[in-house]
């Protein structure tokens, strides 16, 4: 099968809501219903080569490489080890360092998922049919968008205009630094709100309570059509109902209290070398999913992580669980009263392998129906 009629087949595939399975690479794609608690991939409405391996995303997008550390979440960082890998380190770190600017090519990704979407959405208006849904692009998963260096405001600048120019496509903009979005917003495009910016949603890692608090506070006073947090690496338990309750005053004084709730939560453990990844005890993804239900948070459970442990008591009771769990063979690793597990899937990302209550993967509407 040549490129184009490859892409072709990913087009329609993509325009009726099928589903791409087998080998893709090879344009062996074929039409799958999505079963309940099946692992299957969503036909993402891009180009094979495009697509994202990470699951809540369909593309992602890096207007610049480099970041540098601030928090106990970004020890075992992975793109500061593929920095490593490829370019010695010299885009990771403070003043010091550089950022890597991207090529132009790559920098006109998504006007061309944008012209692609757009004409998919001409052809479903004019064949009467509902139209695709909405690709979502995650930014940036190589830097930090709202990283306060001199160096970046031009490019910050550049990469709101690309957005602003793109309104067929969902951005997502994760960072770890939300208390810097109100003061470094670029000059040259409208303030944050759902108004412009409907097909902005705004994001905040937070790997354990203490730097949950600190950071949702600050992304929830900027208003946004959808606000959502990244729980991943997860190194301790989570009471979101804390976290939400910091600056809750003061957001009941908005005019649009709307723009300023939380609206979905990404839950995974860490992944990476397994003599240096830190436990994920699912029990903590359970009392997320819980506490999401209560507050009409959307739940997506990622990935379990490469060190993912249960208590003793769970994994007495075989019949919770598909996946084979034995005691840890280097035992002072894993915490006291905890089995770990030992999943075929290097991250423990196949959620054939997870205990049934936590196979939720959920997304928000957003702006625009879904």
């Amino acid at each position: 099968m040549t490129r184009a009629q490859m892409k072709m087949l990913a087009v329609t595939a993509g325009l009726f809501g099928l589903v791409v399975v087998g080998d893709q690479r090879r344009g062996k794609l074929e039409r799958e219903p999505v079963g309940v608690g099946r692992v299957v991939q969503e036909s993402r409405g891009l180009i094979v080569a495009d697509e994202s391996k990470i699951e809540w995303t369909d593309a992602s997008f890096n207007p610049w490489e480099g970041c540098e550390k601030v928090s106990p979440g970004c020890k075992f960082c992975y793109a500061e080890a593929r920095d490593h890998r490829f370019t010695g380190g010299k885009h990771w770190g403070g003043k010091d360092s550089v950022r890597r600017v991207i090529s132009t090519q790559l920098g006109n990704s998504p006007h061309r998922w944008q012209r692609e979407q757009a004409a998919k959405n001409a052809l479903a208006d004019k064949l009467g049919q509902p139209r695709p849904r909405r690709p979502r692009v995650f930014c940036a998963s190589l830097a930090d968008v709202w990283e306060d260096r001199a160096d970046l405001v031009e490019r910050r600048a550049k990469l709101f205009e690309t957005i602003r120019a793109c309104p067929d496509l969902d951005w997502l903009v994760l960072t770890k630094r939300p208390e810097n979005i109100t003061r470094l917003w670029p000059k040259n495009v409208p303030p944050p709100g759902a108004r412009d910016w409907p097909h902005l949603w705004l994001g905040c890692t937070g790997e354990d309570q203490e730097w949950l608090n600190k950071r949702l506070v600050h992304l929830l006073m900027v208003p946004a059509v959808i606000h959502f947090v990244s729980l991943e690496p997860l190194l301790g338990p989570i009471d979101l109902r804390e976290a939400f309750a910091i600056g809750a005053a003061e957001r009941l004084t908005v005019l649009r209290p709307r723009e300023h709730t939380l609206d979905w939560a990404i839950i995974g453990g860490e992944s990476g070398y397994p003599n240096q990844v830190r436990p994920f005890v699912t029990t903590w993804a359970e009392s997320l999913i819980e506490q999401c239900r209560m507050l009409l948070i959307k739940p997506f459970v990622k990935q379990l992580g490469a060190f993912a442990c249960v208590p003793i008591e769970r994994w007495r009771d075989p019949s919770r669980f598909e996946t084979r769990m034995q005691p840890d063979a280097r035992r002072e690793r894993t915490p006291p009263g905890l089995i770990r597990m030992f999943t075929k899937h290097p991250k423990g990302g196949d959620m054939n392998e997870w205990p049934p209550e936590l196979r939720v993967r959920e997304f928000p509407s957003g702006g625009f129906p879904t």
